[in-house]
């Protein structure tokens, strides 16, 4: 066994103390993974798509860091992020992801995100076993207006709906990641009824 010593306790200090340092830069400034690390990253102004046709889909995306204040800081340190699901990851989400051999790769919410939306055609009622389905953009909360923001994605995202009752078009939804890239309506503000004529 081989020991080091050293004549002056700052020496050691100093070298403990650098070598601490060092280790903390290196987490940094992560590239390809080394081991069973899991990171958090802010996706890319794009997103990154879902899997289509058996095809992944990736894209470079930056890291982030937690201070000891919590407060969460974008790096300009970027790495590829492989989505092997088929949940679209919204652009400038905060995303975890977990490494596979030498790629990191989207660490799916396993369909419990919720994401708010309105409707931007009527979706039908589910008709018995058979799924309702329209169209939505998002409807997402802009904070320094204190407004929220209508979305104008092209082609809009699909919904499907388990419930019996029809979503008129221009209706607040809440829904949930599902198969095939669409989303599921997991509630729907109450719409006004029609006054009756006399």
């Amino acid at each position: 066994m081989t020991v080091f010593g050293f004549n002056n306790r700052k020496d050691a200090e100093n070298l403990s103390h650098f070598s601490k340092t060092m280790n903390f830069e290196r987490g940094r400034k992560i590239g390809a993974p080394e081991g069973h690390e899991t990171i958090l990253v802010k996706a890319p102004s794009d997103g990154i798509d879902a899997k289509a046709s058996g095809q992944c889909s990736s894209a470079q995306c930056f890291v982030v860091h937690i201070t000891e204040g919590g407060d969460v800081v974008d790096n300009t340190n970027e790495v590829e992020v492989w989505n092997f699901t088929e949940e679209d990851v919204d652009a400038d989400a905060y995303i975890s992801c977990f490494r596979f051999r030498e790629s990191w790769v989207f660490a799916s919410g396993g369909g419990g995100a919720i994401k708010t939306f309105q409707s931007s055609s009527a979706i039908t009622g589910r008709n018995q076993n058979n799924a309702g389905t329209g169209t939505a953009v998002s409807y997402t909360y802009d904070d320094s207006s204190n407004l929220f923001v209508l979305g104008t994605e092209n082609p809009p995202y699909n919904i499907i709906n388990p419930y019996s009752l029809q979503v008129s078009q221009g209706i607040v939804i809440q829904c949930k990641p599902c198969n095939g890239g669409k989303w599921e309506i997991v509630q729907a503000e109450c719409e006004t009824p029609e006054e009756e004529t006399p």
